[in-house]
């Protein structure tokens, strides 16, 4: 405002009339405006680069202390008592400890590739005919274990016929993966994880469900954002690494589909995400 009066005054001196004046003032406030707009969205992308440094050293630092941590002290543990006559029992608790600190790591450096990939079109040349219901029977297969050891019931809602999509099976099935997975992790002890399939003329909507505690409104804006993590999952899954649905909702935006969820807190959170069909 100050520089357009400024240059208003300015003009009326030297040109005498109005119309120009006007004309002139308007061209440099849209100049301004673009500038000043142009400067702000680059501060907040500096903002945001900086805030997704700060997570990720900060997740990436304690995903590779702690189990590594752990591998140390286990392998250190088992040399040291090498002439002692451990238990199979007691062995075995720390070959188990070894290995789950190992698969930790697999899982942090995959999500890590899968990110730094995410950027490659080539990344999503190699797409084929799929059945989808395939791919959640799959997930549902490998995810069993989990929610029984997590005492979370498995619900299923889907048709049994083929329901073709056109993509990348594999990663088709990480994005449900990711997403399934943290319907169980994040529900509520004996709670159920239902999952269900909508089939419209032209695409198919899935449906992810759990009974866990919802998201916080403070976090709602960041759930799909690279690193982040809320308080009550940094307290009580410290295993995440936040690339879980930023990782589910680039994949399937890539198969021109859309993800959306709906929660309240207390009473948990449905995630679904569309994709399109043939036939």
């Amino acid at each position: 405002m100050a520089s357009c009066l400024f240059f208003y005054f300015i003009g009326g001196t030297y040109i005498k009339k109005p119309e120009i004046i006007a004309l002139i003032t308007l061209g440099i406030a849209s100049l301004l405006f673009i500038i000043a707009f142009a400067v702000s969205r680059s501060l907040e992308r500096l903002a945001e680069v900086n805030r997704n440094k700060t997570e990720f050293i900060k997740i990436v630092s304690h995903q590779l202390r702690a189990p590594l941590t752990n591998i140390r002290w286990s392998i250190e543990f088992l040399m040291s008592r090498r002439k002692d006559k451990l238990s199979v029992e007691k062995e075995n608790e720390y070959f188990g400890l070894i290995k789950e600190n190992s698969e930790r790591l697999e899982n942090l450096l995959s999500d890590l590739l899968i990110v730094d990939r995410l950027r490659d079109e080539s990344f999503f040349r190699y797409k084929d005919t799929v059945n989808f219901i395939d791919i959640i029977k799959e997930v549902i297969k490998d995810y069993q274990f989990l929610s029984k050891a997590s005492n979370i019931e498995i619900v299923t809602k889907i048709i049994d016929q083929t329901v073709n999509v056109y993509g990348n099976k594999l990663l088709l099935e990480i994005a449900l993966e990711k997403i399934f997975k943290n319907a169980i992790i994040f529900n509520k002890s004996g709670g159920k994880t239902e999952i269900s399939l909508t089939r419209y003329p032209r695409y198919i909507t899935v449906a992810v469900k759990d009974e866990g505690p919802g998201i916080p409104k403070s976090d709602r804006k960041y759930i799909f954002q690279r690193f982040f993590r809320g308080p009550k999952a940094f307290h009580t899954q410290t295993q995440g690494t936040g690339l879980g649905l930023y990782i589910a909702r680039a994949i399937i935006l890539k198969h021109g589909g859309t993800i959306w969820y709906r929660t309240k807190e207390g009473q948990g959170t449905v995630f679904y995400f569309s994709l399109p069909t043939i036939k």
